[in-house]
């Protein structure tokens, strides 16, 4: 079973992930495991990226096309990290440790999920401005479940913003058995060509589905 199995340590995969163990150091592995050798400069880059979706919704006229961008930084900034943490995991112990490394995922994501469905729902009783109290229980399926990047209901249009977060979530899940299947195969570059063409074609969908 590729969740549990041990990754092969030998082969032209496995020495391209022990080539270079610094890459691996960069990312912050979640509660309490703070690494070396932090490369400053992707907080810059994280901190440029949060500038420019404030600004988007700030001055949406003036800063039309910051917000995506800023999106898009933020996606690749958090695909190499995850990267990293899941290279580390492998290199030290022979496999992805999948219980760890969703526990982290939730540790970060959850409480401030929660908090701000909290807050909605505390809104949305009390003055019920955007006319979504009785869509309040759909509202946390969708926030909790991670699917508000699909096209259905999503309840309350307050969290109209969280499809970046369930496109990461949707990540989480797919990357690390992604990772796991090639570097089992031996044909790590096959996979990521794969699913690189996979994610390519479900984007042309997706301008096609709303054009």
């Amino acid at each position: 079973m590729v969740a549990g199995g041990k990754i092969p340590t030998h082969g032209r995969n496995a020495r391209s992930l022990h080539s270079n163990r610094r890459t691996g150091e960069v990312a912050h592995t979640g509660v309490g495991h703070d690494v070396s050798n932090r490369i400053e400069g992707l907080d810059a880059l994280r901190g440029l990226a949060i500038l420019l979706v404030m600004l988007r919704h700030a001055w949406p006229e003036t800063f039309g096309g910051g917000g995506i961008v800023g999106v898009v930084v933020f996606f690749t900034l958090s695909g190499y990290l995850i990267t990293a943490i899941l290279h580390r995991s492998i290199t030290r112990h022979g496999k992805v440790r999948y219980g760890r490394f969703y526990r982290d995922r939730a540790f970060r994501l959850i409480p401030a999920l929660v908090l701000m469905l909290v807050g909605i729902t505390i809104v949305s009783l009390a003055t019920n401005l955007l006319g979504d109290r009785g869509d309040l229980l759909r509202t946390w399926l969708v926030a909790l479940s991670y699917t508000g990047n699909l096209p259905f209901d999503h309840g309350s249009p307050a969290i109209n913003h969280i499809w970046t977060l369930a496109t990461e979530e949707q990540f989480y899940l797919v990357w690390p058995v992604v990772l796991t299947l090639g570097l089992r195969w031996r044909k790590l570059w096959w996979v990521i060509g794969v699913s690189g063409l996979a994610i390519l074609a479900v984007c042309a969908a997706s301008l096609v589905s709303y054009a």
